[in-house]
């Protein structure tokens, strides 16, 4: 057993100083193989519908930073204006293929990066609150 493969993982015993550690303390699932993993406090997971124009020609993938970027009409002044909602938010999937510490995984076999409709995003539950207010989202990819 090595220390890069136990750290991170969680035990299902306490362990004190000076314990013996086997494979059988800790749970069977490896961290970042479950999105719950992956969610820290504090953060939320959103999933957004996009398109072949908002998903970067299909060119999004988990891991990668994105803005958010809302269209609004005036139509008052019968104008539109396109503003910057949020900034650098990190993609945690894309359909339902996630990036874990293995590589990418998908829920569905068959499932692939083709086609992309939706993402899942990490945000805070403040930002999570703007989202809502958006009907319409367009997405582009930051560094």
């Amino acid at each position: 057993m090595e220390k890069d493969e136990i750290i991170g993982q969680r035990v299902i015993i306490a362990l004190k100083r000076g314990d013996v550690i086997l494979w059988s303390n800790f749970v069977e699932t490896k961290t970042g193989e479950n999105l719950s993993d992956i969610i820290k406090v504090g953060e939320r997971a959103f999933t957004m519908s996009v398109d072949i124009i908002s998903s970067i020609a299909n060119f999004l993938r988990p891991n990668d930073h994105i803005d958010i970027i809302g269209t609004f009409n005036d139509p008052q002044k019968g104008t539109t204006a396109t503003l910057t909602i949020l900034q650098n938010v990190t993609i945690l999937a894309v359909n339902q293929v996630r990036q874990t510490q293995t590589g990418m995984i998908s829920s569905a076999d068959e499932e692939s990066l083709a086609g992309i409709n939706t993402v899942v995003i990490l945000v805070t539950p403040k930002k999570l609150k703007c989202l809502f207010l958006l009907k319409v989202w367009v997405v582009s990819l930051s560094s």
